[in-house]
């Protein structure tokens, strides 16, 4: 018959489970220690996360705001550009205008040129017939035969005074009707003699004829 007692197998019973009961706390143990380390990790790995999500959240805001740049940028361009347009029409415009206003004003000058240089042609076609029509005129010719008049008879004084021997009595300013060109033939010339009055006319004689109504006398008095 056995000699194991009860209380021997409770006992053994009792030390198995002591030992299970300490691999078991051992087991425990290692476990938490295991879990300490892993939630350790855990919440760096979360720390971390939060710090990318920090980041991630700092660059989507550096996006957004390099985004509403850019759109802003676009939009200052087009607008720029849209005004650049405008301008350039406007310049194009105004150049086009001006171009139509001097080509007028070139047009306008011309013909006032013309219409200056047409009046200046009249002014000059009636200055030539008054002036014609005026040498024409009795008033004219009594204003010529007067000068003439007084220029002979200023030159019979000068004469007289250089040739106070000289008898000029038969020399005479022809009539109102005669020409200049004819006074020398109004007086006789009577050669051959030692008369003053002859030598006076035939000096009278030897004076070149002149154009009508124009008389010089010693070259100090023109009258025409």
């Amino acid at each position: 018959m056995s000699s194991v007692t009860t209380s021997d197998l409770i006992d053994e019973v009792f030390r198995g489970l002591q030992l299970s009961l300490g691999s078991f706390a051992s087991l425990v143990h290692r476990t938490d220690h295991t879990l300490e380390a892993t939630e350790g990790k855990l919440r760096a790995a979360e720390e971390k996360v939060a710090a990318l999500k920090l980041k991630n959240a700092e660059l989507e805001t550096l996006v957004a705001a390099e985004s509403a740049r850019a759109s802003q940028s676009n939009d200052l361009a087009a607008k720029l550009a849209k005004g650049v347009d405008k301008l350039k029409a406007s310049l194009k415009e105004e150049r086009e205008a001006l171009a139509t206003e001097k080509a007028a004003r070139e047009d306008e000058e011309r013909a006032h040129e013309q219409t200056k240089a047409k009046f200046s042609e009249l002014v000059a076609e009636e200055h030539r017939k008054a002036v014609m029509e005026y040498k024409r005129s009795d008033a004219h010719i009594d204003q010529i035969t007067g000068l003439f008049k007084d220029g002979y008879n200023h030159c019979l004084k000068e004469l007289s005074k250089t040739y106070p021997d000289l008898d000029l009595s038969p020399v005479r300013p022809p009539s109102d009707d005669s020409d200049v060109e004819d006074v020398g033939a109004e007086v006789p010339v009577r050669s051959g003699t030692d008369d003053p009055s002859a030598e006076a006319t035939s000096l009278y004689h030897t004076v070149p004829k002149r154009p009508r109504y124009i008389i010089e006398c010693r070259s100090d008095l023109v009258i025409s």
